[in-house]
């Protein structure tokens, strides 16, 4: 009867878990497929991967299709944080199951924000399925590659978190949604007045403030 309940408690999170996998699998075939048949372009996966592997040689970031430095075209520092990923492969294919993992993913902090408010482990799931099975998600999704597609990822967490008033694990996704292109910040600058006047002021105050002079000074 003990492992019994066991099993049962931990079903949402074997059909979270199948869920993600599933959309990843899928989607990830669907976009090698497009690459495959020559349907990507230099804008925006030729741009982001010649920045990509450039950042992981240590070498400067000239983008020869903009024909400028790359941050001067996006100040996108999520590129030069996944780099690393070129040391083991440059095939692109990779950066496109990585981004479509990365996409799937942001389906765990939904399950969590709705785990929090509903106090239940299977309703959370109608909201995580939901998101995965949003058409704008899945256009996005076989787009190429953006740096924007770690948005959803960030910021869902740095909403979690804050909702359980952790502080230090927000202010790191916080930093993280700044790392993926520089408009981001207005949308951090208006989550700074709902931290401010649901959770912490100063906090809120910080993030506002911070999310302004990153914008102006990017």
């Amino acid at each position: 009867l003990f492992y019994k309940n066991k099993f049962i408690s931990i079903l949402p999170y074997i059909a979270l878990t199948i869920f993600i996998l599933a959309y990843t699998a899928f989607f990830s075939v669907l976009s090698i497929d497009k690459h495959n048949r020559l349907n990507s372009l230099a804008f925006d996966l030729g741009i982001n991967d010649q920045a990509i592997w450039q950042f992981s040689r240590f070498s400067e970031p000239f983008n020869t299709v903009r024909g400028i430095h790359i941050l001067g075209d996006h100040f996108a520092l999520i590129n030069v944080i996944i780099s690393p990923i070129y040391w083991f492969t440059d095939d692109v294919r990779v950066l496109l199951i990585f981004q479509t993992l990365v996409f799937s993913v942001a389906a765990i902090p939904i399950y969590l924000i709705g785990k929090h408010y509903f106090e239940n482990k299977w309703i959370p799931l109608v909201f995580s399925l939901a998101y995965l099975l949003f058409p704008a998600l899945h256009y996005v999704n076989l787009e190429d590659y953006h740096p924007e597609s770690f948005i959803p990822l960030f910021l869902l967490f740095a909403f979690y978190f804050i909702i359980k008033k952790k502080k230090w694990p927000y202010l790191i996704f916080f930093f993280l949604a700044l790392s993926t292109k520089e408009e981001v910040a207005l949308t951090t600058f208006l989550m700074g007045f709902y931290v401010y006047l649901k959770f912490n002021k100063k906090l809120g105050i910080f993030t506002s403030l911070f999310s302004l002079l990153w914008i102006l000074l990017v």
